[in-house]
Formats: C-alpha cells, sequence, structure tokens
C-alpha cells in the first residue's frame, strides 16, 4: 500500500510522487485502468472533478454537487459534454429534500452534522445563514451496475452510498479519515468490512482519503512498476 504523507516541497521528487499519488487519474494511470462509467459525488467545482480527463476523453460520468453554485459553474463548463450528466442533488439514506450547511471545503447535511468533518477536525457551529436546501436521492437510483469508478467526498454519507450500490467498481476512491483529527466518516466500520467482504484492497492512503482496488482486478495486474523521473 502506497501510504502517502505530504513531503516537504524542497524534496522535489518524494513531493512530486505526492501529488502523482493524490490524483486518482496517476493512480488509475499506474494500475493500466481506463474507466467507462463514472460516478463522482460530492464534486465541488469543475476543478474539483477527480476523473475529469476520462470524461474529457470521453469516460461516461454522473456528477453530484449539492451546492448551487458549484452545482451552476459545472452545468456551465460541463454542458457542451453530452456524455457527462450533471445534478444538483446529495447522496443520502432516502429521497428528498435536505437541509446542507457549506463551510470552508467542507458541505454536508445538517442531520449529519455531528460525523461531519467541519465540527470534528474545525470546530464549526451550524450557522442558518450557512444553510440551504436541496433535493437528495439513494445511490441506487442512478447505479445499472455498470459503475467501473467511484469517487466520492460527501460528508460521513459514504456509507449510505456503499449499502445501496449494485456496482462493484473495479476502483473507489473514498474519504476515510483526517491526519489532522480524529475524523472518520459515519459507520467507518461497516465502510472497512464492506470493502473486506466484497474483495478490495487499498492501493494508496493519503492524508484523507484510501482508493481501493478489485483484488482480483490486482492480481490479473501484477506486479506494479513505479518510475519517477526527474
Amino acid at each position: 500500500m502506497l501510504n502517502l504523507t505530504r513531503p516537504a516541497r524542497n524534496n522535489d521528487q518524494k513531493f512530486r510522487l505526492y501529488l502523482f499519488l493524490n490524483d486518482i487519474v496517476s493512480i488509475c494511470d499506474l494500475i493500466k485502468f481506463t474507466p467507462k462509467k463514472i460516478i463522482e459525488i460530492g464534486v465541488g467545482t469543475t476543478d474539483g472533478v477527480q476523473s475529469l480527463e476520462f470524461l474529457l476523453n470521453g469516460a461516461e460520468g454522473i456528477l453530484f454537487e449539492p451546492h448551487p453554485n458549484f452545482y451552476k459553474e459545472l452545468e456551465t463548463d460541463l454542458s457542451p459534454y453530452p456524455n457527462i450528466q450533471v445534478l444538483n442533488k446529495g447522496i443520502y439514506k432516502e429521497s428528498g429534500v435536505q437541509k446542507f450547511y457549506d463551510k470552508w471545503a467542507c458541505t454536508f447535511i445538517g442531520n449529519m452534522y455531528d460525523y461531519s468533518g467541519a465540527k470534528i477536525q474545525d470546530n464549526y457551529t451550524m450557522d442558518e445563514k450557512d444553510s440551504f436546501f436541496c433535493a437528495v436521492d439513494t445511490i441506487d437510483n442512478y447505479d445499472n451496475g455498470d459503475i467501473d469508478l467511484l469517487c466520492m467526498d460527501c460528508e460521513s454519507c459514504e456509507w449510505f452510498v456503499l449499502e445501496k450500490l449494485k456496482s462493484r467498481p473495479t476502483v473507489i476512491q473514498i474519504e476515510t479519515h483526517s491526519v489532522y483529527s480524529d475524523y472518520h466518516p459515519f459507520n467507518i466500520k461497516e465502510i472497512e468490512n464492506w470493502f473486506n467482504v466484497n474483495g478490495y484492497e487499498v492501493i494508496a492512503n493519503n492524508e484523507s482519503d484510501c482508493v481501493y482496488v478489485k483484488s482480483e482486478y490486482l492480481k490479473k495486474l501484477g506486479k506494479i512498476e513505479l518510475v519517477i523521473q526527474k
């Protein structure tokens, strides 16, 4: 497993390796995997789309973003691409409408406040001026069983994605922790058990996310050679 902690910028080789392996496209290239069907949940702005290179090269994708301003940017920037669907929704345990709160890099559902990074890591207290309402839905309404890359940063709603997921994607990027606090998403033990039961291995672990890959894919791939060039 690649355990990634941020090296000093003056260590050029290690810092470039760190940046390389914090990029899901680079990780997929490393394991010789090119996805055809992608779902990203909690995208943020256009420059936050983890799989953008794959999408611009023709992969089919559905992007979920609840924040109205971020959604508008995504819709404007990506509307020329018919293979990319942008939805102004969150993924939750049930369909409906939920109150969200937006604080810095954390947009979370109010009902999940006690498990949010905003509270645990940033000591944020919910303020109505930061709130907005947005539709939510369950992932099974968008999953036809053919997702092969799943990226999610949905502020402790990760378990609600996995428990209703029909597909077993080859690669899953998921926020699982923070090196800066005791933050873990809701139901972290169930999340870890889900990956174990469904045959995944962690191949990269950075400051907040883990990248899991199906064990059967890694067995077929064989040894991974990592070459860093100056």
